[in-house]
């Protein structure tokens, strides 16, 4: 055990990096924000105590990136997420102020903060990922390419809030269909999992396929992203194939 944590101790010391300019340090450390970047925040020394700070980059992202705290429910998860490991919020910036002898640990809570505002992006991709189902169906009527609502299909007690529609003659066979908004590595494991729980209901008549579609046009997909759905699924379409005419469902 003790071999272990130095080991981890080593490798976390060897991977992380600190850059001093005048009366601040720049920390990086190795754990992987949601663009897979090196989580960063500096540590500032202020007359008799020192604070560290985000100087407002992560809350400005998620800005950046759609997300506006715009209700009451979306201020309380904010508020509640940065009070939890002790930070608080000053405008965007999150800060943690502490001293030397309590600096370890204070490192530790704007690590865990940081990691947890970060995912706080996760509250739009509900409305997203409806959005995209809504125009995928719609392109599909325009299309003319048959599809299935899972309330109209005999499996409608399994297949609810698992998957999206049905194509029934995808590769030759039924097929369930996934859309995912916002591709990224948790969206696209909660996609296989659903895939897999309906697998493991036993109630399956017959073989049926699986198949998911990623929205591509906003964003391009990060490589690992569609690592992990081609590993798992060799059926993956992406929306720019399917709008552009390069896609099976169009000859399916």
């Amino acid at each position: 055990m003790k071999k272990c944590i130095e080991n981890y101790i080593g490798w976390l010391t060897e991977k992380t990096e600190c850059e001093k300019f005048e009366n601040e340090l720049e920390i990086s450390l190795p754990f992987l924000d949601r663009h897979n970047d090196y989580l960063e925040f500096k540590l500032i020394k202020e007359s008799d105590k020192l604070v560290l700070t985000d100087d407002g980059y992560y809350i400005s992202d998620l800005f950046m990136s759609g997300l506006e705290f715009d209700t009451e429910r979306k201020l309380n998860i904010l508020y509640k997420t940065v009070q939890r490991f002790g930070a608080e919020k000053i405008g965007s910036e999150i800060r943690i102020e502490t001293d030397k002898e309590n600096l370890g640990e204070s490192i530790h809570e704007m690590i865990q903060t940081l990691l947890q505002i970060d995912s706080l992006y996760l509250i739009n991709q509900p409305k997203e990922n409806h959005m995209f189902v809504n125009d995928v169906l719609a392109y599909f009527d325009e299309k003319e390419i048959p599809y299935i609502l899972p309330k109209n299909h005999d499996l409608k007690a399994i297949l609810s809030k698992k998957i999206d529609f049905i194509l029934p003659k995808y590769n030759k066979k039924e097929t369930f269909v996934k859309t995912v908004g916002t591709p990224n590595h948790s969206q696209i494991s909660t996609a296989i999992f659903n895939f897999e729980d309906i697998k493991k209901t036993g109630d399956l008549t017959k073989d049926y396929g699986n198949l998911l579609i990623l929205k591509d046009v906003d964003e391009e997909i990060k490589q690992n992203t569609l690592d992990l759905a081609y590993r798992w699924n060799k059926d993956v379409e992406k929306w720019s194939d399917i709008i552009s005419g390069n896609s099976r469902l169009l000859v399916a």
